[in-house]
């Protein structure tokens, strides 16, 4: 089990922004490029249309960092 599976599984919230850029989980999990995350946070239900201060989604943020890997897994998600 992973660090990010036992915070939501003891309730952790996904959509609760955190610092001054007003970033989610998922947020950040694009900016680094954190596939599995990505997938954990979308399966429960993370808002894949947030935007954080600087006004970037989290397709905008892996796309603007070079994570193909997570612009496919959210593209996917969009469609479905």
């Amino acid at each position: 089990m992973t660090v990010a599976e036992l915070l939501l599984l003891h309730g952790a919230q996904v959509n609760v922004p955190s610092g001054s850029e007003n970033n989610i989980p998922l947020t950040l999990a694009c900016w680094k490029g954190h596939r599995n995350v990505v997938e954990l946070l979308l399966r429960n239900h993370s808002n894949i249309e947030h935007q954080n201060k600087a006004g970037c989604p989290p397709l905008m943020l892996a796309a603007r960092f070079g994570s193909s890997l997570v612009c496919s897994v959210l593209a996917h998600s969009l469609l479905f």
